[in-house]
């Protein structure tokens, strides 16, 4: 197919009364140059996040957070798109999965709303923090787990009920 549309390029360089043949080739290799752009494997996702997940632990610097399952947080994942509600905020990324098991969590945005019960402040920043610094992924029977590159911050997630669909899929 790749040839087909080389000769098909060239056919309509060679016909054209407006171009000649220099500007042809110029355009050739600029679109050569960006097609490889494209298909360039870093930056093209090893797998993609898919489902509605309910957060079941939380560790922060080595600790464990308490309160995680009262919080009811989600993490929602269609495509290249992260979001979800934390304990009083509500939330949105996307994410980069440059090889298998490893994640970076990118262009992130967060509702900054008052929580109508105060004592979930600090459960809603230490969740926004590690899936912020998250670094690595990996699915285990039905858990989703979350982590930053030292396993210092580590988020446990399993499927919500009813959700149809959860898991990560290899793209690659």
């Amino acid at each position: 197919m790749g040839g087909s549309l080389i000769d098909s390029f060239f056919a309509k360089c060679k016909n054209s009364k407006t171009m000649n043949a220099p500007v042809c080739w110029t355009l050739f290799i600029l679109n050569l140059a960006l097609c490889l752009g494209c298909g360039n494997p870093a930056q093209q996702k090893a797998f993609n996040l898919h489902g509605e997940w309910t957060l079941q632990s939380l560790t922060v610097d080595g600790r464990e957070v308490s309160g995680i399952k009262q919080a009811a947080i989600t993490l929602v994942c269609d495509g290249a798109r992260l979001h979800g509600s934390g304990a009083c905020n509500s939330y949105e990324a996307r994410y980069e999965s440059p090889q298998t098991g490893e994640i970076k969590v990118t262009q992130q945005s967060w509702a900054e709303m008052a929580c109508l019960d105060e004592a979930q402040r600090p459960i809603d920043d230490a969740y926004v923090q590690a899936l912020w610094k998250a670094r690595q992924v990996q699915l285990n029977e039905d858990e989703l787990v979350i982590s930053d590159a030292t396993g210092n911050h580590r988020l446990v997630f399993i499927p919500t009920t009813g959700s149809a669909s959860v898991g990560l899929e290899k793209t690659s």
